[in-house]
């Protein structure tokens, strides 16, 4: 263990790194970040050599991609650049959270911890009312994609009206690059009313998935090519005390039905784009409400169609 050792303030002349095991000074630094950095690289080589050896035999493969950068932003890009080149990460393993070793708190304020993705390609259209949210849901989704080292398309559609007019949204996420950001045929529709899943439903792609936004679907519309999950995002919204946050709920919907991004990075995309306080607990509880509701009332006491899909 490296640690750092001064004498009285009065005499400071130099800030002293140590082994703790030895009892020995090891290096004499001018300033105390200076000695800190020495420490967390010196600890780091003895936490990738323990970690190795523990490792040693089994499966799992160590990508080493320590740097001996000390500044936050050249870690930060560190982080960035190794969850884009190996997007299967199953674990990011970072040093202690001051600067001298930080790329993890580098990746818990800014980044998440690489992930494996189900899909290869995963087109979702979101449809609804303009004001309802629609096409803010899809930027969210293309910011979280990003932050999980995924290829990412959002490509907008709405008309004139300020509200009540018709809008859409398509969002892609890949591991591959994307050849065009539009979806003849999305492996997931968000509909946020009727006339919208009225709309799009034929679009859906065999076996595909809909996140409807009411409690049923209408009695004289039948969907038997796709697997539709309701939800009443709005009632759901109006109890926690704002209409505002439909379509967060339909976004913790989404994420739970599906697993395609984490709640995790949901939350790290809110927190960075909502400032007001009180709005953005609304959002947290918002995902949380949108997640109970797929994974007990659908999961558990849906009512199922004669093809086995939830109605």
């Amino acid at each position: 263990s490296w640690k750092l050792k001064t004498p009285r303030p009065p005499a400071l002349v130099a800030w002293i790194v140590f082994d703790a095991s030895e009892g020995t000074c090891v290096q004499e630094c001018k300033t105390r970040q200076e000695a800190r950095n020495f420490a967390d690289a010196q600890n780091a080589k003895e936490r990738y050599q323990g970690i190795k050896k523990e490792l040693a035999g089994s499966k799992i493969e160590i990508i080493d991609v320590r740097t001996d950068e000390t500044d936050r932003v050249r870690a930060q890009k560190n982080v960035e650049d190794t969850l884009v080149k190996y997007p299967d990460l199953a674990c990011l393993v970072g040093q202690d959270d001051v600067v001298g070793g930080g790329e993890r708190k580098v990746a818990r304020e800014g980044m998440v911890y690489g992930r494996s993705h189900h899909f290869q390609h995963l087109g979702i259209k979101i449809a609804g009312f303009g004001g309802q949210g629609v096409l803010l849901l899809g930027q969210l989704l293309a910011e979280m994609g990003m932050r999980e080292g995924l290829e990412v398309s959002w490509l907008p559609s709405y008309g004139p009206e300020m509200r009540s007019g018709s809008a859409h949204c398509h969002v892609c996420l890949s591991k591959d690059r994307i050849g065009s950001p539009v979806l003849s045929r999305p492996d997931v529709l968000v509909a946020m009313n009727e006339i919208s899943l009225r709309k799009f439903a034929s679009q859906i792609a065999p076996g595909g998935t809909i996140i409807y936004g009411r409690e049923q679907l209408p009695n004289d519309l039948s969907i038997p090519n796709a697997q539709v999950v309701c939800i009443p995002a709005s009632e759901i919204a109006d109890k926690l005390g704002s209409a505002k946050v439909a379509n967060v709920v339909m976004m913790g919907a989404l994420l739970e039905e599906t697993e395609c991004l984490s709640s995790e990075t949901a939350m790290k995309v809110l927190e960075a784009k909502v400032k007001n306080q009180a709005l953005l607990e609304l959002d947290r509880k918002a995902l949380a409400a949108g997640r109970v509701y797929i994974d007990h009332t659908v999961a558990i006491g849906a009512i199922t169609q004669a093809d086995g899909f939830a109605q």
